[in-house]
């Protein structure tokens, strides 16, 4: 018995990526990278392409399969992959360069919450993934997941921060949309449709990313280590006045809870008490 519902299971699992296979096997388009709003001449041809891709997405994340129909009960309004796609953590993290405090700042309060942001993925239960190249203070935030993948490279979302204003105020009404600025077959292999995908987030061979729109900031994490170290740094690059700051922006400030990779609260006096010896070693 056991066997037999394994067998269906996988069944189900190949159907779902069947299907987002069968409606993307003809899409193969390359856009513009520093263009993730697709404004240009030569990367308004991919909007279509690339607007098919979510949906074909969506449809494969948000179908109910037959296995979730029970007799006698009333059918399931989410399917098991969305179930599972939105139980991940969903994190952002802050750029290095700059203010990395400003940088909070202005994501926590200027930033469109209607508008789709990026994040890494983690399962639960697992230390929450921090995406390469970019800090050590990032936000957990409750969303809807609109696509992902097992890393950035099959996306290529280009760079929301650097995009001009005013081709923002197209979205002005709906929240500024983001789509893969390029596609392919090889590439769509590696997007992540649900629960069979959990290895390649437990073991991601690089940052993975997923577009998350209608969000609402839910945790500050720390990546504790890391903190330590660079706000010594960044002490001693500032002649000083940089971890006092730091620490109290964390306790009076900010009102979300703050936990480190695991979502274990951080304990703020004995992260300023290391910061400080390394500053002074």
């Amino acid at each position: 018995m056991r066997h037999e519902a394994l067998r269906q299971l996988i069944r189900v699992i190949l159907e779902g990526r069947a299907d987002f296979e069968q409606a993307t096997r003809d899409i193969n388009y390359f856009s513009d990278f520093d263009d993730p709003l697709f404004a240009g001449p030569a990367s308004k041809k991919n909007i279509e392409p690339a607007r098919n891709v979510k949906q074909a997405w969506a449809m494969a994340v948000d179908k109910i399969e037959e296995d979730e129909y029970e007799e006698g009960k009333e059918p399931p309004e989410i399917s098991r992959a969305r179930r599972w796609m939105q139980s991940l953590h969903k994190v952002t993290w802050m750029p290095y360069e700059g203010d990395i405090l400003g940088h909070l700042y202005k994501f926590l309060d200027s930033t469109d919450k209607r508008g789709e942001i990026a994040c890494a993925l983690t399962v639960p239960g697992h230390e929450m993934e921090r995406t390469g190249g970019w800090s050590w203070l990032g936000v957990e935030v409750d969303g809807w997941v609109t696509l992902a993948a097992e890393d950035m490279g099959s996306l290529m979302t280009g760079y929301i921060g650097r995009v001009p204003h005013h081709q923002h105020q197209r979205f002005a009404s709906s929240g500024t949309p983001r789509k893969p600025t390029r596609f392919n077959p090889q590439l769509g292999s590696r997007y992540v449709l649900g629960p069979e995908d959990a290895p390649k987030l437990i073991e991601p061979e690089s940052s993975t990313e997923a577009l998350v729109a209608n969000w609402s900031p839910k945790r500050i994490i720390i990546d504790v280590v890391s903190a330590a170290g660079d706000l010594r740094f960044d002490e001693q690059q500032n002649s000083g006045g940089v971890i006092g700051p730091f620490i109290y922006a964390m306790q009076y400030k900010i009102k979300l809870p703050i936990v480190d990779r695991m979502g274990n609260p951080v304990d703020l006096r004995k992260l300023e008490d290391e910061a400080r010896r390394r500053y002074y070693e």
